[in-house]
């Protein structure tokens, strides 16, 4: 039992990988990806909306959890697992994005 144990250690982590990865290649070649590749985001006092080609969205900022701010993207998390996710090369400058991350700071209450 033992033994069994510690394989299932050392192996269940390359077993998990290689399964997530059979799953999006399969979701991928039905185009069911569980993500939108390209979307426009608008903000408003109201909410976010996000239009993409075949879906429209519009969240409200009392269901924002966090912000967080990266190297390369802002997160906006509506859930612990779900993201709206801004590049942050979109910005013209540094003041740009500030004014940006103030406001939905403001909007969905996380400062």
């Amino acid at each position: 039992m033992l033994i069994l144990s510690v394989l299932w250690i050392i192996f269940s982590k390359n077993i998990l990988i290689k399964s997530l990865e059979k799953n999006l290649k399969k979701l991928k070649k039905e185009g069911k990806l569980p993500y939108i590749k390209e979307s426009e985001v608008k903000l408003d006092d109201e909410g976010i909306h996000i239009n993409s080609s075949d879906t429209e969205s519009k969240i409200k900022y009392s269901m924002v959890e966090k912000i967080v701010e990266a190297e390369k993207a802002i997160y906006i998390y509506i859930a612990s697992i779900q993201a709206i996710i801004i590049p942050v090369n979109i910005f013209l400058d540094d003041m740009e994005k500030a004014k940006f991350l103030e406001f939905i700071h403001i909007k969905a209450n996380t400062k």
